[in-house]
């Protein structure tokens, strides 16, 4: 008999992090880090831009719930400042954006002896709505990737939970129906009401300061919630679950 799927959100879920993209030291930062490459703009041209064009590059996605994909959209902002044709390593500058853009990076007590014991007797695997190009750096610095066999990113579709196209994917990539999957998250609807459509058990971690549910679409019930002194024993509560 073939393991038991177990997908994860990351943030607020496995990890948590606190940024401000609004700082002006992030965008002076970036732009002495673009000069020295030979890239030369200013904090404020940095900014516009990258409002302009990341809100350009979510117009054009056909999904309701669009992301897009953010080196793409940082080659577009410096490309009319690279008047010397210099080689921009674009993961670099996104991690260079990420690290002055972050103000707290933190794993969860239980998410490490979760993952230990679920890998035991599970399949793990994560989708997320974030940036490839932020998250991979991230995970890899709490040793994380290696307890998953896939890694499904909205930036690598552009498009975002709850559309149901990601979860259809990342069932397709663990060659799992949905009914056989379950899919734990800290949003009631990005995670829990998205899954539940295309049919996965759903695991609402039940974090503090809760997004509010959207107006418009039925509140759903997950098979298992999770709260206060719970979280120690996650891994027992989702196994619970299985078939």
């Amino acid at each position: 008999m073939s393991k038991p799927v177990v997908f994860f959100d990351i943030y607020r879920t496995l990890i948590t992090v606190t940024m401000d993209e609004s700082a002006p030291s992030l965008y002076t930062a970036v732009c002495d880090w673009l000069a020295a490459r030979g890239v030369i703009m200013s904090p404020g041209q940095l900014r516009e831009r990258y409002q302009q064009i990341a809100h350009t590059h979510i117009t054009r996605s056909p999904s309701r719930w669009p992301d897009v994909e953010i080196g793409a959209v940082f080659d577009e902002v410096i490309a009319p400042y690279n008047r010397a044709g210099a080689t921009i390593d674009t993961a670099a500058l996104a991690w260079q954006w990420r690290q002055h853009s972050t103000r707290d990076l933190i794993i969860y007590p239980e998410t490490v002896a979760t993952l230990e014991a679920l890998s035991k007797v599970a399949r793990l695997c994560i989708i997320s709505n974030t940036q490839r190009l932020f998250t991979m750096p991230e995970l890899a610095h709490f040793d994380l990737p290696c307890y998953f066999e896939q890694i499904i990113i909205s930036s690598d579709l552009c498009l975002c939970k709850p559309d149901p196209a990601i979860f259809e994917a990342g069932c397709e990539r663990m060659n799992v129906a949905p009914e056989n999957a379950i899919y734990v998250g800290d949003n009631i609807f990005d995670d829990v009401y998205g899954a539940g459509q295309v049919g996965m058990k759903t695991v609402w971690l039940k974090r503090p300061q809760q997004a509010t549910f959207p107006d418009g679409y039925v509140r759903p019930t997950p098979d298992r919630t999770i709260e206060g002194a719970a979280f120690g024993r996650l891994a027992a509560i989702i196994t619970e679950l299985f078939p």
